[in-house]
């Protein structure tokens, strides 16, 4: 079956930039175009707020769940301003540059949501770029598989059980596999015209041999409830519930005795410290660009020399790298306790949407049940929903819950 490559192809461009922006800025770090492609997510979060803005009428005419999402991130943003002006910990600059990425991620999913709903033809948009996903699995596939068993053209990364975590052309191996399992998300979605298994299977091995834990553990799970709803056809919910427990409880155990178990890792240093800081900033938290998010880093914040981190190493200004691998102790630190509550809200709507998917399209529910769970679990180490690919994630996330089925079918029964 053939969809035209051509439609969209400013979009599609944008999408791919978005997919590889990790790679191609690191690639290009000393290039103009390095620096282009490292605010384009920025980018196209101004277009989305200008658009929200402009058609914020549509959401009264949606569900409930998307205006109390709406609802949620907008009391999140105002106690952010709140505790960014009672502390002004950090310069104006960072600071409204962290609160939009801290936005960001919902800003461009509710954008999302009403262009998919202004555009029936975007409801076959992941269907159109099936062919290159493919592409990009097979080339990725081979490469890998050179790195490994012929000659080492790519630099490896640490040891970790029987292998070198492999990156390929990647700063780390954990964008390298995050990259691959967003394209396993869409293969898993566009299962339902193409038979995809193959380019799943191919995937599914170079995430292994990145050999990080929570992409792992997100990989199970994809073919767990893969197997179990898409396959099977199993409604019951039972299974799903006891294979998120079981990933979280892995994932969680491995973190905490990894990095936690011991007072003097950084990690536990810069958790600790969170809920410190909430406590004593209670309830709204010390604010924008203050703790724990990537401006926070750039722009070293005051709290950092406080609280003694430019004596730490992966916490001061030469070696930071540290600052910014978590994401709930920046939620914690710089909302507060009201702001955390807040944020667990506004993802317990998304979820409500995402269940509401399972009855008209098991393929989109799989999928966007997928992304959900993926994104709970990278927030163990990573900025998870504060980060760059979140602007990606969201968008297909948008594409799966909320495309036109009969649209589809009809699209479809044309080709």
């Amino acid at each position: 079956m053939k969809i035209k490559i051509t439609n969209f192809l400013v979009i599609k461009i944008c999408f791919f930039l978005l997919l590889f922006q990790s790679l191609l800025t690191y690639v290009w770090a000393d290039n103009i175009l390095g620096k282009i492609v490292s605010y384009i997510d920025e980018i196209i979060e101004i277009i989305s707020l200008i658009y929200l803005l402009v058609h914020c009428y549509s959401l009264k005419n949606m569900l409930k769940h998307y205006r109390k999402i709406a609802g949620l991130l907008f009391g999140l943003m105002i106690i952010g301003v709140i505790s960014t002006i009672l502390n002004r910990v950090n310069s104006l600059f960072p600071t409204i540059v962290d609160c939009l990425n801290c936005g960001k991620f919902i800003i461009i999913f509710l954008a999302s949501i009403i262009f998919i709903n202004k555009k029936n033809k975007m409801s076959v948009f992941l269907f159109s770029i099936n062919r290159l996903i493919r592409i990009i699995i097979v080339l990725l596939g081979t490469l890998n598989f050179i790195n490994v068993f012929v000659y080492p053209i790519f630099p490896v990364r640490d040891f970790r059980m029987f292998m070198y975590s492999q990156m390929l052309m990647w700063r780390h191996p954990g964008e390298y596999a995050t990259v691959i399992l967003i394209c396993m998300f869409i293969l898993i979605y566009n299962s339902k015209i193409y038979n995809n298994i193959l380019y799943m299977i191919i995937g599914s091995l170079c995430i292994v041999s990145t050999m990080r834990v929570r992409i792992l553990a997100a990989l199970v799970i994809m073919w767990a409830l893969y197997i179990y709803f898409i396959k099977l056809r199993i409604k019951s919910k039972i299974f799903l519930y006891l294979c998120v427990l079981l990933a979280l409880v892995l994932v969680g155990y491995n973190q905490f005795s990894y990095y936690y178990s011991n007072t003097d890792q950084t990690r536990y240093i810069v958790t600790y410290n969170s809920l410190r800081l909430a406590n004593e900033e209670f309830p709204f938290g010390t604010g924008f660009a203050s703790y724990g998010t990537n401006m926070a880093r750039q722009y070293y914040s005051p709290l950092y020399l406080q609280l003694g981190y430019d004596s730490i190493w992966g916490l001061n200004q030469e070696n930071d790298e540290f600052l910014s691998d978590q994401f709930w102790p920046a939620v914690l630190s710089q909302f507060g306790w009201i702001g955390t509550l807040l944020f667990i809200l506004l993802l317990y709507e998304i979820y409500q949407l995402i269940k509401r998917t399972a009855q008209k399209d098991i393929y989109g529910y799989t999928a966007a049940l997928l992304i959900f769970i993926y994104e709970i679990i990278a927030a163990f180490g990573e900025m998870a929903y504060f980060s760059p690919i979140a602007v990606i994630v969201f968008i297909i996330l948008a594409l799966c819950i909320d495309s036109d089925i009969e649209y589809q079918n009809r699209y479809l029964s044309k080709k």
